[in-house]
């Protein structure tokens, strides 16, 4: 994503066990010239999934389970430029191993001129690699203690841009439809279905429709399927569709006012179906807009058809 992590998904492999051959991708990392031997199996997952994307100038961000010395240098060489937190056998140098800053304080060591080990007492200590960025501080608050620190920049960007797939799991999480199945390829199709609702949504996210959410553009996605010819628009302020078609409902009259004992109000199905006018007497209080309804059947296609007016 260009300003930060949007929580696109832009490609994915199934860890399908130890017994899945690491071969597998060889065809793939060959093609592209990508191919090194002496990478760990999880160093090759990162070229596999980075294939398509390198001598093109990105930045990659990765976790301790995938960060070496090894694999940044490899990737520097495909113009492609990385920054992570790294476990301390993995590329961190012996001269800072012995090295313990204070808290909040951190050191680092540069590599030739393009790599930057960073070692960062936050509230653990911390290790990153970079070919991103050289070792700078900011001035941060420390809320807890109500002073002023200094965070290595490497830290700051790493955190600001390693949420992607937090961001995509709080999406999905409220409208999860995943299930337990005897089979395990459904429960992936269908998880894999509401990535690609969430990868719609997230570059749907632009201009005019840049207000909308998440739950709006499932809702679209679903009414284009079970009306194909006139899709009707689905409007987030509309509090009724979302309502009339789920909960219980009944009939009652419309309560008497100050001025009139026996008000009426016009039925709203008649009003947009037919186009006209016919007044009476009778409510949906449960709701929200409490719409005046003719019983029994405008009340019926009220709260069982989308499009009650067809």
């Amino acid at each position: 994503m260009a300003r930060g992590s949007g929580g696109y998904c832009y490609r994915f492999k199934v860890y399908a066990g130890k017994e899945d051959p690491v071969n597998e991708v060889q065809p793939v990392l060959q093609a592209v010239g990508a191919d090194n031997p002496s990478m760990s199996a999880s160093e090759k997952m990162v070229l596999y999934l980075l294939s398509p994307l390198l001598h093109k100038g990105y930045h990659v961000y990765t976790d301790n389970w995938y960060s070496s010395l090894r694999l940044y240098l490899y990737l520097l060489e495909k113009q492609t430029l990385a920054c992570g937190t790294v476990r301390e056998n993995r590329g961190i140098p012996m001269e800072l191993h012995g090295v313990k800053p204070g808290p909040g304080a951190s050191t680092a060591l540069c590599g030739d001129g393009k790599i930057v080990a960073t070692k960062y007492h936050s509230t653990k200590m911390v290790h990153l690699l970079s070919t991103v960025h050289g070792h700078t501080e900011a001035a941060i608050r420390d809320r807890r203690r109500r002073g002023i620190n200094k965070r290595p920049a490497v830290s700051t960007m790493y955190n600001g841009n390693m949420g992607g797939v937090d961001k995509q799991d709080q999406l999905i999480h409220p409208y999860d439809c995943a299930r337990k199945s005897m089979k395990w390829t459904k429960k992936l199709f269908f998880h894999f279905f509401q990535v690609a609702a969430v990868n719609a949504f997230i570059l749907s996210k632009t201009g005019d429709n840049s207000s909308q959410t998440f739950l709006s553009v499932l809702e679209s996605v679903i009414c284009s399927w079970l009306w194909p010819d006139n899709v009707p628009a689905v409007e987030e302020n509309k509090i009724d569709d979302e309502v009339r078609l789920t909960a219980r409902h009944f009939m009652f009259s419309i309560p008497a006012t100050p001025s009139k004992a026996n008000p009426q109000k016009a039925c709203r199905v008649c009003t947009k179906k037919h186009q006209i006018r016919r007044d009476v007497r009778f409510h949906c209080p449960f709701c929200p807009s409490k719409p005046a309804l003719c019983y029994p059947q405008c009340f019926m296609d009220y709260h069982t058809k989308f499009i009650y007016w067809q």
